[in-house]
């Protein structure tokens, strides 16, 4: 005859067994509170379920629309539950564990068939506890910014079998306290049954039985718990006007107009008094592009064919690698009047063969100044690698050949220690002449892109940044750009004017809706 399964706790006596038991209880509960306070922040449109569904993403886009509508303050509570959750873990793998181990004990005994499943049971807690802490750190990794699909992917193939392996333990747990307590019911043969209910129930077991249930059943609760998915609307860093609406899914937007902010009340910030009279000079440096200075970037073109009507576009950046200190950098496109076919977004790296990011913008999409943050979408570029980024119009999905496509290259270089105590001595008004005069293009226009952001009517800010342009070829879109800018219309008017002098307003993005 094969001798039954042994549970993990053979060795440990009764007594070791119910102390564990009584320390390990009320860890798990106060853990399950601490991280149901944190998840209350995370419940957004593409986070319903919290940090569940940043379990379950399986993909660096479906983790990369969580990262998104959660921003910063949303990621480091992600973080801060995701290391509390080891300490949790802790507490509820080794206690329902116990349990399971106590209940098998008990079935043995009995002569009952549900020893050897409540011995299997007590080992896949500990299993389930060593899923949920490869699924932490592999969650962690994406909140580090990592660009591999592989780690969504895994800590996906973790949670699954963890919550069913809980969900086993649970069940087993519940139905051995039923059946202990229909036993303890039929032996009772006068009224005093509350008596002996509440005594059965002081025993340790029984009660820690009860006590860690409860709490891991309260975790298991915590996406149904309280709050609205919708969360508080995300306010942009750049602007204190501008409030920004949920990320949509499944495709993302555009975002709000310079156009717009100019119709807004403006704070008392005299930025442009404060800038250098002269515009930035932008003085490439071969190293900083990967040792070469040749040229990467590309006009639009259309792969085959005409495509009649379409707008111009281009992806803004030199005509060599452009550098970046920045790990995940705002990178900026135009369109000179408004499109009404999708623009496709692919962000590529020559260390990797899948691209990094793909992206589908869907019509209409304004005319203007768009911007690419690649922050919100969780992607962080590798240092010292090039990668290349394209922005295509696409009239014809099932004929790619017929896209307007064009192309820049960006590469990350970390800033030198003399760039450093340049940019600390230098006032945050000069900042954006500091990078450019160091190479760093990429930094010194999304610099100077942001102050217009803050006074859009700004003209030397303009002219700075159509300087800019001009340096690396651009001088047409500069030019576009740096045009004064008019207050829009309401909003029931109709503009009769071209869509080329809706871009000259230099807008953020007409359409007025959030970047990809």
């Amino acid at each position: 005859m094969r001798a039954p399964l042994p549970h993990p706790f053979v060795r440990l006596s009764a007594r070791a067994r119910r102390a564990g038991l009584l320390v390990l209880a009320p860890v798990a509960f106060l853990m399950m509170f601490v991280l149901s306070s944190l998840d209350a922040s995370l419940r957004t449109p593409a986070s319903r379920y919290g940090i569940v569904s940043f379990e379950f993403a399986g993909d660096r886009e479906s983790a990369g629309r969580m990262l998104e509508a959660w921003g910063s303050p949303g990621r480091r509570a992600a973080a801060r539950s995701l290391r509390l959750d080891f300490v949790y873990l802790a507490a509820y793998a080794p206690g329902l564990a116990l349990l399971c181990a106590a209940a098998a004990d008990r079935a043995r005994a009995a002569g009952s068939r549900l020893a050897t499943p409540g011995a299997a049971l007590a080992w896949g807690q500990l299993a389930a506890g060593g899923l949920d802490a490869v699924e932490n750190l592999a969650l962690l990794r994406v909140l580090g910014g990592s660009p591999e699909d592989a780690w969504p992917a895994l800590a996906a193939a973790c949670a699954w079998p963890k919550f069913a392996l809980v969900a086993a333990g649970l069940l087993y747990l519940a139905a051995s306290a039923v059946s202990r307590l229909t036993e303890a019911a039929a032996r009772l043969d006068h009224p005093r049954v509350v008596g002996r209910l509440l005594a059965a129930l002081r025993r340790p077991a029984l009660g820690g039985a009860l006590l860690l249930g409860l709490a891991i059943a309260g975790v298991l609760a915590i996406p149904w718990y309280g709050g609205s998915p919708e969360g508080p609307p995300q306010i942009s860093r750049i602007s204190r006007q501008e409030v920004r609406a949920p990320a949509p899914a499944p495709e993302p937007r555009a975002e709000t107009t310079e156009t717009r902010e100019a119709a807004r009340p403006q704070p008392p910030v005299a930025i442009a008094t404060l800038v250098p009279a002269e515009a930035p000079v932008y003085r490439p440096d071969p190293e900083l592009a990967g040792g070469s200075l040749a040229s990467e970037r590309s006009a639009p073109v259309i792969r085959a064919g005409v495509a009649s009507g379409l707008p111009e576009i281009r992806a803004l950046g030199p005509e060599h690698v452009g550098a970046t200190a920045i790990a995940a950098p705002t990178l900026y496109w135009f369109l000179s009047e408004a499109s009404s076919v999708p623009v496709r977004i692919t962000l590529t790296s020559e260390a990797v063969a899948a691209p990094l990011l793909d992206l589908r913008v869907e019509p209409p999409v304004g005319a203007g100044l768009h911007a690419l943050r690649l922050e919100r979408r969780g992607v962080r570029l590798d240092p010292g690698v090039t990668h290349r980024w394209f922005v295509a119009l696409v009239p014809d999905p099932e004929n790619r050949a017929t896209d307007l496509v064009a192309s820049a290259a960006v590469r990350r270089v970390a800033a030198a220690d003399a760039l450093t105590g340049q940019l600390a001595a230098a006032a945050p008004a000069e900042h954006a002449h500091v990078l450019a005069a160091a190479g760093y293009w990429y930094d010194a226009f999304d610099t100077l892109t942001r102050w217009i952001q803050i006074e859009p009517a700004a003209e030397r800010l303009r002219e700075h940044r159509a300087a800019l342009l001009e340096q690396v070829g651009l001088a047409g879109v500069g030019g576009l750009l740096s045009a004064p800018v008019a207050p829009p219309k309401p909003a029931g008017d109709a503009s009769g004017g071209r869509p080329m002098a809706r871009a000259a307003s230099g807008a953020l993005n007409a359409s007025g809706r959030r970047d990809p």
